[in-house]
């Protein structure tokens, strides 16, 4: 752009040169009307360059592969302007390596024509990592002409996850082949990817697919498989010094994380009977060859985290331990680019499977969204696809529905690579076993005696109140929230009130309301009302019989308490009327939250309400 007129207009606009005196008969000559003005005449090779841009985009619609635009006119004529020697060679890799990919893919087949092309050999390989298919079919066809001191299987260096899955891409790298061997050139790798033995299991796998017997020499040439990937391996020699103990090999996983522990108590997870099913498909994910990570979804409070608790039990008399970090983790205290790369790849080399080491993910969409910076395009997940694909690690992860659907819309090919189990919530019947197994373990652990009322109250208070999240984990959370709250009460049983007062303090609604053996009195509720609202009878009323419908338990647990929409004048009291409201059911005047909808009239006001885009 700086070579374009109006930007070169503009640049006279900010910065204005010193007046120059004009010859009189050019001062003397009459001003034209501004819409008669024309910009001036600007036939440069930029310009060019875009009008045929333009028009190739709309004849690529309808192309289904990048060689076919090679014969376009259009393109034909964008590659002898770019491959003109009076274009300046750096001018040229702006437009290969820039965003636009008609001007991409121009620039890589000028290089080609250019004797001083080569040069840029390095830089063109180090742009795989983020090209398209079309990009990197031109690459391909200038890295086979081209004499550059690079090893046949350069690009492999930059591979990302979604090769594998490209039958197009697959066919463009045999293509590059062919011309290779015609060309006599012997299978080489950088001594950088030999060394890179994280990368290697995804790369064999990538070359594998492909028929052509260069790709079979390049992957001989990658180290061989380790036994925890498949193959046999020969004893290691005998060490001369003792082995590292176990508290320094997983030093640099305790800087990041935390390792499981046996859960035990009133910690214990409690088992449902309808997870067993679910429990031993998720064992066999372990069983198999290559290993499967697993991703467990479900509605808030459904069980996620104590299904994983279970399955952790179960593996643990077979050697396996649970890792969880997540990608806050990986990132915190960062200070250097490239610092979270080498923390990435150092957890991969301690996480391996043949370590018998699993890692629990809080929440994978972040993993997915986060770790990208300007000199790295792949996410956290994008750089652990590989190992992940290949079995050599195992992730356990967990999300909400909505959750698990920006993922899969985000990384379709985790379908592929996770095994996912879905979690429905439990009903009321399915959650009272759970809930006298809790009570039982309460009982043992801190020597209290726990009334059967307990957990029956827990289940319905926590359907009709706590209808945000889920059963079984919501009754059970206040459950155990009641006992830690009641303390160690020597000789009192804890029994249905307990729960209650509980509920009552974490939501603010009165005891009065949530108790349903205690009566209410509606003219006092009538009264309170009525002295904080002068003269508006007919809202009171509207609001004391809702009150009444929810004591009496006929409010619908998936629908909010209540709705109300106050019209009126200013000065007739909705505000305080929805203040009352707010101390009555919850206490408090604070537990209101307004919203002064004048302060929302622009789209990115929303930010105040959401705290993001």
């Amino acid at each position: 752009i700086a070579r374009h007129h109006r930007w070169q207009e503009l640049v006279a606009l900010w910065f204005p040169p010193a007046p120059v005196p004009l010859p009189r008969a050019l001062v003397q000559q009459p001003e034209l009307p501004a819409n008669e003005i024309s910009p001036p005449s600007a036939d440069t090779p930029v310009v060019r360059l875009r009008k045929l841009c333009n028009e190739l985009t709309i004849l690529t619609d309808k192309t289904s592969h990048a060689r076919e635009i090679a014969d376009e006119p259009q393109f034909l004529a964008m590659v002898a302007i770019l491959a003109d020697p009076a274009m300046p060679l750096a001018q040229v890799g702006d437009y290969a390596f820039g965003t636009s990919w008609p001007h991409s893919c121009a620039a890589l087949a000028a290089l080609g024509k250019r004797p001083d092309g080569g040069t840029l050999a390095e830089e063109v390989v180090a742009q795989f990592g983020g090209w398209g298919v079309w990009q990197m079919a031109f690459a391909f066809a200038y890295l086979a002409n081209v004499d550059a001191n690079l090893a046949s299987g350069a690009v492999l260096q930059h591979q990302a996850h979604w090769w594998a899955d490209s039958p197009i891409l697959r066919r463009e790298f045999e293509i590059y082949f062919a011309a290779l061997e015609a060309k006599g050139a012997a299978a080489a790798l950088d001594l950088e990817l030999v060394a890179d033995t994280a990368r290697h299991a995804g790369i064999r796998d990538f070359l594998g697919r492909m028929t052509h017997p260069f790709a079979a020499r390049l992957a001989a040439l990658l180290p061989p498989e380790t036994p925890d990937q498949g193959t046999a391996a020969e004893p290691p020699p005998p060490a001369t010094h003792p082995p590292p103990s176990p508290q320094n090999s997983t030093e640099f996983l305790a800087s990041l994380g935390r390792f499981w522990t046996t859960a035990s108590g009133i910690d214990r997870p409690q088992e449902p009977d309808a997870w067993k099913e679910g429990l031993a498909a998720a064992r066999t994910a372990i069983d198999r060859r290559p290993m499967r990570s697993l991703l467990v979804m479900g509605d808030p409070l459904s069980g996620k985290t104590s299904f994983l608790k279970l399955l952790a039990g179960r593996l643990e008399k077979d050697g396996w331990r649970v890792f969880e970090a997540g990608a806050s983790d990986l990132q915190a205290g960062q200070q250097y680019i490239g610092q979270l790369e080498g923390r990435i790849r150092q957890a991969l080399d301690e996480l391996a499977v043949s370590k018998k080491i699993i890692w629990y993910v809080p929440d994978i969409l972040g993993m997915a969204l986060s770790g990208t910076h300007q000199g790295q395009s792949a996410t956290i997940l994008d750089q652990l696809m590989a190992a992940i694909a290949s079995g050599r690690l195992v992730i356990w992860a967990e999300a909400t529905r909505t959750s698990a659907a920006r993922l899969l819309q985000f990384r379709p090919a985790l379908r592929r690579t996770f095994e996912v189990v879905r979690l429905e919530p439990l009903d009321a019947e399915e959650t009272r076993p759970l809930a006298a197994a809790l009570s039982k373990a309460l009982e043992a652990e801190l020597k209290i005696a726990i009334d059967p009322s307990f957990a029956e109250t827990a289940i319905d208070a926590a359907q009709h109140y706590l209808s945000a999240s889920c059963l079984p984990g919501s009754a059970l959370s206040l459950m155990r929230v009641s006992v830690l709250r009641a303390g160690e009460a020597k000789g009192r049983r804890l029994v249905g009130r307990d729960v209650l007062d509980t509920l009552s303090q974490l939501t603010g609604l009165p005891r009065s309301i949530l108790d349903g053996s205690e009566r209410i009195d509606l003219a006092e509720i009538r009264k309170f009302f009525s002295s904080r609202v002068i003269g508006q009878d007919e809202a009171v009323s509207v609001i004391v019989e809702r009150i009444a419908m929810l004591k009496s338990g006929l409010n619908d647990p998936a629908k909010p308490l209540g709705v109300f929409l106050f019209a009126g004048p200013t000065g007739t009291g909705k505000t305080e009327l929805a203040k009352a409201i707010a101390e009555y059911l919850f206490g408090s005047v604070d537990r209101m939250i307004r919203l002064d909808m004048s302060e929302y009239q622009a789209p990115d006001s929303a930010i105040k309400i959401t705290g993001g885009p």
